[in-house]
């Protein structure tokens, strides 16, 4: 699995590549193929790179297709060849879907259907993209969750990544154990009941089938399958 990264600050504070770069770090074993950083004022994203596929050969992230909206993910689409054939009604030089990676595909999808392309994906993905024309950060986790997404957020912002360890090591969001969460674990009956809450305090996990969507003023989660 590739590992990702980001920030996003609330109080519109620039984010500071080394904080994306420390997070990267604390996940450095998910991606020894490749590594990227980008940030533009309030946000930033990190990505780090397993070539899983043919077409993850050719991967760069994150990644945008406009300069304005942005990507980083770890994710396989399944069914490329029905959603090519979806998207090549919608996408100028539709031939070359044929050869764009997964996440190529699925920005275009997000360019045509918005939050609603995740009713058009098959396939494993933890993904969140950064649309700069509405200036907000959309988060979504694949319908059985194979793919894993944290997050944390306070009044000043909002972190997240792949493992609990690249929050902690941004130095955004404090350290401290959540017991509860002990409990869960410890009794068998309990497991797996609450698909949010993680070890720590404060850090929960985006459940299955869930987007997220992110303003500086509000943060709205919903199932959608």
């Amino acid at each position: 699995m590739s590992g990702i990264v980001g920030v996003f600050n609330l109080n519109v504070e620039p984010v500071r590549r080394e904080t994306l770069a420390s997070m990267c770090d604390a996940i450095n074993h998910r991606g020894p193929h490749g590594r990227g950083l980008w940030s533009d004022g309030p946000v930033g994203f990190g990505h780090v790179l397993l070539h899983t596929t043919e077409e993850s050969l050719h991967e760069n992230q994150p990644f945008s297709l406009d300069g304005k909206t942005w990507i980083t993910a770890d994710a396989r689409i399944d069914d490329r060849a029905g959603l090519i054939d979806l998207l090549k009604s919608h996408v100028h030089s539709a031939e070359k879907l044929e050869e764009a990676t997964d996440v190529c595909l699925l920005l275009h999808a997000y360019h045509v259907w918005g939050v609603d392309c995740v009713n058009y994906l098959i396939g494993v993905f933890a993904a969140a993209i950064w649309d700069g024309r509405e200036h907000q950060l959309v988060c979504l986790r694949d319908q059985i969750g194979i793919k894993p997404f944290y997050y944390a957020h306070n009044s000043k912002c909002i972190a997240f990544a792949s493992e609990v360890k690249s929050i902690l090591a941004s130095g955004l969001i404090p350290q401290r154990i959540y017991e509860p969460r002990i409990a869960d674990f410890l009794v068998t009956q309990l497991e797996g009941i609450d698909k949010t809450c993680t070890f720590f305090e404060g850090i929960v996990r985006l459940p299955p089938a869930h987007r997220m969507v992110c303003s500086q003023h509000q943060i709205k989660t919903d199932e959608y399958w």
